[in-house]
């Protein structure tokens, strides 16, 4: 009886996901998640709560083991100042797991939750506070170390600069798709995208140092 209520569960979960990550919040409805996950609308209810419960609990799912995944990789580095070893270390150590997970079929849509979710202007649901920000203030706090000369202010612009271009890699959007349809061939490789990414954030955060 567990597993078959943990697979409804798990159904329910992958629904929304994949709901939340192509429209706004306020677009999807309860009955709309039922329906895709193919259960009744109390089901819902049942296993997540209201809406709003069920989102969080997306991220609460998800989002430790991103988190654990980046701490872990942030722990095993020796930071050198000003160098752009360093600083591709630490864009590698933020932007590995969440790219990892963007790659595998059971992780494409929370990633790209991830991503509409970092663009949201109003943290109505408390996810940033809750989730996002105390892994940031890490990441945050290891730039700094790396970049000693350059302003507090404007490593904390870099790793916003920083997060945009991520979750501009992993969001999957019709505008996207368009733009690359522009270009001949077949987009490159995930791992080659993923080390252009880095060079070009590494670059970027050297240069705040002046």
């Amino acid at each position: 009886m567990a597993s078959h209520e943990d697979g409804r569960k798990g159904q329910i979960a992958r629904a929304a996901e994949g709901l939340f990550a192509k429209r706004e919040f306020d677009s999807v409805s309860v009955r709309d998640i039922a329906a895709s996950a193919g259960v009744n609308s109390a089901l819902v209810g049942y296993y997540f709560g209201t809406k709003d419960q069920l989102y969080r609990a997306l991220f609460e799912r998800r989002y430790h083991d991103v988190t654990a995944a980046r701490m872990q990789r942030l722990d095993a580095i020796v930071v050198r100042p000003n160098t752009l070893r360093s600083l591709k270390e630490i864009i590698r150590a933020w932007a590995t797991p969440v790219l990892e997970l963007a790659s595998r079929e059971d992780g494409r849509h929370f990633a790209e939750l991830l991503a509409r979710q970092s663009y949201v202007s109003v943290d109505a649901l408390g996810v940033w506070k809750d989730f996002l920000e105390p892994s940031a203030h890490r990441c945050i706090d290891a730039l700094r170390k790396a970049l000693p000369n350059a302003r507090p202010q404007d490593v904390v612009q870099g790793y916003l600069w920083m997060i945009s271009t991520l979750m501009c890699t992993i969001a999957r959007t019709e505008r996207e798709a368009r733009l690359r349809a522009l270009v001949p061939g077949p987009p490159a490789p995930a791992t080659e995208r993923a080390a252009a990414l880095e060079n070009f954030v590494a670059h970027g955060l050297l240069a705040l140092t002046g």
